[in-house]
């Protein structure tokens, strides 16, 4: 299957009119392209994540979860100095 970008994005669009079974019917659609369909899809549904604030909100969780911030330092930092 080669579909245009303009064309996967509308079949983004009409599977989430139902959150509920999204995930699923988007893993099914995934399946049916090739591999440059398939990375046009994951543009399209990184980019719709990132409008719809879901990627805010998680790491809004994580800052806030208690050490996350100073964990990541850390592992950032490299190992310790002797």
């Amino acid at each position: 299957m080669n579909l245009n970008r303009e064309a996967i994005a509308a079949r983004v669009d009409a599977l989430a009119e139902d959150r509920a079974t999204f995930q699923d019917e988007v893993r099914r659609f995934a399946d049916e392209l090739g591999d440059r369909d398939r990375e046009v899809l994951g543009e399209i549904l990184l980019e719709r994540a990132q409008n719809d604030g879901v990627f805010a909100e998680a790491y809004e969780r994580r800052v806030g979860a208690r050490g996350w911030l100073r964990r990541q330092w850390e592992k950032a930092a490299g190992p310790p100095r002797a």
